[in-house]
């Protein structure tokens, strides 16, 4: 990260890095969904407004946590899409393909962030050629993204050079891990090479986790404390949950003796183990909801109109999804408690029925009954909601594509 981005984290705002990489994420989407559709649509204005504002959004964002080469990036880039705004310049293909170079620089950008490393992805090529752009000069743009291409693959070559290894985690361990990587707190493989001739590597290993556990958390061992024991395995690993920088994490292990190599990789959390996660714990959940209730009538589901979505000019539908971000624990457990609900008011009905068939013209009883089959529509309505949380639009998936297909459209 840069110098500024160091001071600023100094002050304890990594808390609210993961907010920031979320949303920095979602302008990034945003600006390349919509600089594809400016390509068929240049005289959109409202789109061109659009774009505009994201690139503000992330430019201000970057500048609050101290991320001065994404600043240096969207600024020039609002530079040029007010420009456009105003009218005083026309969207070219030259320019969409210079716009969408700085949304993949962006992510690569962002990428290190994630992984608490300093920016060192090149960004002053496409800030001269946007200079050049609006002073009316045709940038050597091609020449100059070419290098900087190589110089991407490089780096990512650099930043996953290892095979992260299968920690046969738990349930519970699976769990901690998802909901840490959801929080935006980092999550480390950290591989140890013993020295040669080492006696007590158990003992090593201790000290390390022992060292770590005053950084972050240890999630897992591999191989364990029991089997160093008895292994000759010149090498461990281990899983932690770390906010700290990945130089002040090797610089820790190596200050154990007998450890003479750290290397300290981000762990993937594919989307595949997540997705996996979510899913059990809905299927607890319907299991619960679907225990066999006694039913005083048919159920009915009170459907509710939904909003009508604006299209933009041109008949693609641009419009932003306009969420909150929750905690997913928070969400785990308010469909754990929607789950008791319906279950509590299964246990209503089967007393109020217990009831009416002892006291049949007490008026009580009846208004007892007629109060839980309320209950069980607002119930339903309820159940359905929360069910609902748990969904994602299918658009972020296929969003992808329309960008894909125009750079195979480019390729000669």
């Amino acid at each position: 990260m840069s110098n500024v981005g160091d001071k600023t984290m100094d002050i304890d705002l990594g808390e609210f890095l993961g907010f920031y990489l979320l949303d920095s994420s979602e302008q990034i989407e945003r600006l390349g969904a919509g600089l594809l559709q400016l390509e068929k649509d240049g005289g959109n204005i409202g789109l061109i407004n659009d774009l505009f504002r994201s690139a503000h959004s992330l430019k201000g964002a970057s500048g609050t946590m101290g991320f001065t080469p994404i600043v240096a990036m969207t600024h020039a880039a609002e530079d040029l899409l007010d420009r456009l705004r105003q009218g005083k310049m026309e969207v070219s293909l030259e320019l969409i393909d210079i716009l969408l170079a700085v949304t993949d620089r962006v992510k690569a950008m962002l990428s290190q962030v994630e992984q608490r490393q300093e920016i060192s992805v090149g960004f002053e090529d496409l800030v001269s050629s946007m200079r050049a752009l609006l002073n009316g000069e045709k940038p050597k743009f091609m020449e100059n993204l070419q290098p900087t291409q190589a110089e991407l693959h490089q780096e990512e070559a650099v930043i996953v050079p290892f095979v992260p290894i299968d920690f046969l985690l738990t349930k519970a361990e699976t769990e901690k891990l998802i909901d840490s990587h959801m929080m935006g707190h980092g999550v480390y493989q950290v591989d140890v090479t013993l020295a040669p001739g080492t006696l007590m590597k158990a003992v090593r290993a201790v000290m390390a986790t022992q060292r770590l556990e005053g950084m972050g958390t240890v999630i897992k061992l591999l191989p364990s404390v029991e089997d160093l024991e008895v292994c000759n395995a010149e090498r461990f690993s281990l899983l932690v949950l770390c906010d700290e920088p990945v130089e002040e994490i090797r610089r820790e292990l190596l200050e154990v003796s007998e450890l003479v190599e750290v290397d300290v990789n981000v762990y993937p959390v594919s989307d595949e183990t997540v997705e996996e996660t979510v899913t059990e714990a809905t299927q607890l959940i319907e299991t619960l909801l679907s225990k066999p209730k006694i039913a005083t009538e048919p159920r009915t589901v009170v459907l509710v109109p939904k909003t009508p979505i604006t299209e933009a000019v041109g008949g693609e539908s641009n419009t932003p999804v306009h969420t909150i971000r929750v905690d997913t624990v928070r969400m785990d457990n308010l469909i754990n408690l929607v789950g008791e609900m319906v279950i509590t008011r299964t246990r209503l009905v089967q007393i109020g029925l217990d009831l009416k068939a002892q006291y049949q013209m007490d008026g009580m009883v009846n208004n007892l009954n007629e109060a839980n089959v309320y209950l069980g529509r607002l119930m339903n309505e309820l159940q359905e909601s929360v069910m609902r949380l748990r969904m994602v639009a299918i658009g972020t998936v296929f969003s992808r594509f329309p960008r894909l297909a125009d750079e195979r459209g480019t390729l000669p």
